[in-house]
């Protein structure tokens, strides 16, 4: 993952995911219906948490947190990222019929404890999008 700004966000690519506003109960549902835009990213209410994927050639991933007052946006190209250090995992959404899923991608370096060999080990997990219950797709 890496740092990014929110001039560096593609706003023409077409995301789902969701923004979490702070004066709001639930978070606002991202999907083709309701694409973002620059203004979604305001100071007040600010987005307290925000996960969208962009399932296009790019497959990026854009984690947004809101911290003392500064947005802090990372994104992730989920293609071409080595199976092996790869895996999946999903969360049921309270009421709600879809499961998040995510990808955590685990970083290879050398481990004293494993005698200086290269062991897997947990680096980030980036949001990749809405599942529906009723789906099989993994």
């Amino acid at each position: 993952m890496i740092k990014i700004e929110i001039n560096d966000i593609d706003f023409d690519l077409q995301y789902e995911g969701y923004l979490w506003y702070s004066n709001a109960q639930a978070p606002v549902y991202i999907d083709l219906s309701r694409p973002i835009k620059r203004e979604d990213f305001t100071e007040i209410p600010f987005i307290v948490e925000g996960y969208l994927y962009c399932s296009s050639a790019k497959a990026a991933s854009i984690k947004i947190k809101s911290i003392d007052g500064i947005y802090q946006i990372y994104t992730a190209n989920l293609k071409g990222l080595a199976p092996e250090q790869c895996s999946r995992v999903e969360f049921v959404i309270k009421n709600d019929s879809r499961k998040l899923k995510a990808l955590q991608y685990w970083n290879s370096v050398e481990d004293e404890s494993c005698e200086g060999m290269s062991v897997l080990k947990p680096s980030w997990i980036a949001f990749e999008g809405f599942q529906s219950s009723n789906s099989t797709e993994s």
